[in-house]
Formats: structure tokens, C-alpha cells, sequence
């Protein structure tokens, strides 16, 4: 299972894209627009790293009963979660801000409890993850995995590693 520093990175990922489009918004220079997306870089290569140690972890055969796409599902809650709520927030005074960080680990204690680790588009754009919700024994997981939409309807088994309850990260070797 992961490690809370993981959970944290992750979920700084997940904020990475509107880190961007504030510093954009809010500030006329390039300085923050340049700052914001070197820490997306950070965040990123933290995640590659995080992915790379996963494969450390013990896999599981996972049986596949049934396959729903929930990629639709992850960007809207993606989107009233994340993104709007601090879209049309003023940053102009201490008081604002302090708002917004109240929100943000309010969001993030919420994220990491919850272990919504797969809620970030960022696994989907630079990582080429897609969301999977898979019933499995009578019970049901999500799965993150690089396969395509049409793939996942013809496996009946994949090797996965946990990490967190009922997140599973595919490791891309079929168990017959």
C-alpha cells in the first residue's frame, strides 16, 4: 500500500494543472507561470518514482467479472472538486488566501482518507492511466490501467498491485 508521502505527492499532482492556470490568471509575468510548471515537473518525476517502487509491491491475480469505463465519472468529480471551487477565487489579499489553503488541505485530508489517489488527471495525461471500476469476486475495485477501453472487455484476468483498499494499479501481465 502506499505511503502517505506518496498519497501527498499524488495529491499535489492532481492540484498541478490548476497551480498553472492560477499563476496564469493571477499574475501578468511569466516568473509564476515558469515556477508553476516546474512543479509540476517535481510532482511528476515524484510519481514516476512512486509508480516504480509500486512494482516492488506483491501483485494479485485479479479476476475481471464485469468492466465499467469510469474515466467520465473521475473527471467530473475531478472537476467540482478540484477545479471550480477555486476557479472563481480572488487571490488578491492574505485573508483570500489563507481561504484557498484552508480548502486545499481540507480537499487533500479528504482525498488521502478517502484514498481518491486515482481522482488526477495528470495519471491519465502524462502517465496514460485510465480509470476502471471492475467487479471482482462479488466485490468491486478500481483499477488504474494503461489498457485501452476495448482491451479491458476481453481480459477475464490481470496481475495488480494494491495500493490502497480496492485500488488496484495493473502491472500489464495477463494471468490467463
Amino acid at each position: 500500500m502506499l505511503s502517505l508521502f506518496s498519497k501527498i505527492v499524488l495529491f499535489g499532482l492532481s492540484y498541478s494543472p490548476l497551480l498553472i492556470v492560477i499563476a496564469i490568471e493571477n499574475y501578468p509575468c511569466w516568473k509564476p507561470a515558469v515556477l508553476a510548471a516546474g512543479v509540476i515537473c517535481l510532482f511528476s518525476y515524484f510519481t514516476w518514482q512512486i509508480l516504480q517502487k509500486v512494482k516492488q509491491f506483491n501483485t494479485y491475480p485479479l479476476r475481471i467479472d464485469d468492466v465499467k469505463i469510469d474515466n467520465h465519472d473521475a473527471v467530473t468529480n475531478y472537476l467540482f472538486i478540484y477545479v471550480i471551487p477555486l476557479l472563481g477565487l480572488d487571490f488578491s489579499n492574505a485573508k483570500n488566501i489563507a481561504v484557498v489553503i484552508f480548502l486545499v488541505i481540507l480537499i487533500g485530508y479528504l482525498y488521502i482518507k478517502n484514498d481518491m489517489i486515482y481522482i488526477n488527471p495528470v495519471l491519465n495525461i502524462l502517465f496514460g492511466y485510465n480509470i476502471y471500476l471492475i467487479s471482482s469476486e462479488s466485490r468491486k475495485v478500481i483499477l488504474l490501467s494503461r489498457r485501452k477501453n476495448a482491451d479491458m472487455n476481453r481480459i477475464h484476468y490481470c496481475n495488480a498491485f494494491m495500493i490502497a483498499d480496492n485500488l488496484y494499479l495493473e502491472d500489464h501481465q495477463i494471468v490467463n
